[in-house]
């Protein structure tokens, strides 16, 4: 289904998805099964940040709600992996999307909630506490992020 408005105005909820070749994304609504396809936005004069601070500050309580959220989901250890394409998974709360990414193809990883609160705590001592951002680890695929539902991540 493609849908007509925006990428923030999804209904909140839990999502994993895939960028496609072209630049298209495609999101999932793990709770009802619906997907939603986007075109590929317009091209930017900068295509990857090379900060972990995006300089823009998010909804408080749309952070809180899908951080609470992704805990709920990682729990003690979830695997996520990626199969052609960079995979992520997240919640969308109050055009807020708080996520976790396997940011190259053909790779895994496991998230638990020790691993949200480190990569909190280090996006935290960088940015402001509500400021969009992401966290990798170093020599990882793995990415833990917070940004406006909409934006561009896991590009691999």
């Amino acid at each position: 289904m493609q849908f007509k408005l925006d990428f923030k105005n999804l209904p909140d909820g839990p999502y994993s998805g895939i960028n496609n070749a072209d630049g298209s994304s495609s999101v999932t609504h793990m709770e009802t099964g619906e997907t939603f396809n986007f075109a590929a936005p317009a091209k930017r004069s900068l295509e990857k940040r090379d900060t972990h601070c995006w300089g823009y500050e998010l909804d408080h309580g749309g952070v809180d709600a899908a951080v609470v959220q992704l805990k709920n989901w990682a729990g003690t250890g979830r695997d996520w992996k990626s199969d052609g394409t960079p995979n992520y998974f997240g919640y969308n709360e109050r055009g807020v999307y708080v996520y976790y990414c396997i940011n190259a193809p053909r790779s895994q990883g496991n998230l638990d909630v020790a691993d949200i609160n480190y990569a909190l705590g280090q996006m935290d001592s960088k940015c402001k506490r509500y400021e969009a951002g992401y966290f990798r680890w170093d020599g990882s695929v793995e990415i833990v992020g917070k940004t406006r539902s909409g934006d561009n991540i896991c590009l691999g």
